[in-house]
């Protein structure tokens, strides 16, 4: 082997060694707090009581916004929290649904169909006043559209997985193109934290 060789294999072999100990040795940086997102509320639950957000403080929380009759943007959102808590040791995280249609998501109606995607979701209603200002203090886009058959309406909504620390302060947001592997790195991130 040629000097030139054996440079060239120990600078390689340098190399890959700094950068193992860089990457072994730097902690990942603290999730950030979300200041101009969040707060507290407290509505009638799933549970028979009400849903103190405030209460849950100790628990990671994972938060959606959607409603029972969503056609697809719900299911799929609430499937893709499900996989999140699979991927996560069982009382890791408490999932919680908060209607975005209380005319027609009674307590009796969100029951079944949280319990649907995993028995540990949460999920919350109360008046049009009180999810208006929740969804407002989330940043929560919604908007009724009247049925084109005159059956009813359906509704334009975002579709924002919030994570919140154990103090109830929003750490990241998840959107549709999350995928599920970075949602359960970043919830991991935060546990390790604490």
């Amino acid at each position: 082997m040629s000097r030139l060789s054996v440079i060239i294999v120990a600078l390689l072999v340098l190399g890959s060694v700094v950068t193992w100990q860089t990457t072994r040795a730097t902690p990942a940086a603290p999730l950030p707090v979300l200041y101009t997102l969040g707060g507290n509320f407290a509505l009638p639950s799933t549970r028979g009581y009400v849903l103190d957000l405030a209460e849950l403080q100790g628990a990671v929380v994972l938060l959606n916004f959607g409603y029972t009759s969503c056609p697809d943007i719900c299911p799929t959102t609430l499937a893709r929290m499900r996989d999140v808590l699979a991927g996560l040791p069982h009382d890791a995280v408490q999932p919680v649904f908060v209607t975005l249609d209380p005319a027609r998501d009674t307590l009796a109606r969100l029951a079944p169909y949280v319990a649907a995607f995993d028995p540990r979701f949460i999920a919350a209603t109360g008046s049009e006043s009180e999810i208006a200002s929740i969804a407002a203090r989330y940043h929560v886009y919604r908007a009724m559209h009247s049925d084109e058959s005159g059956s009813g309406y359906s509704m334009d909504h975002s579709a924002q997985i919030y994570l919140l620390d154990a103090q109830g302060r929003v750490r990241a947001t998840f959107g549709e193109s999350t995928t599920v592997p970075r949602m359960i790195a970043t919830v991991r991130q935060l546990l390790l934290q604490g």
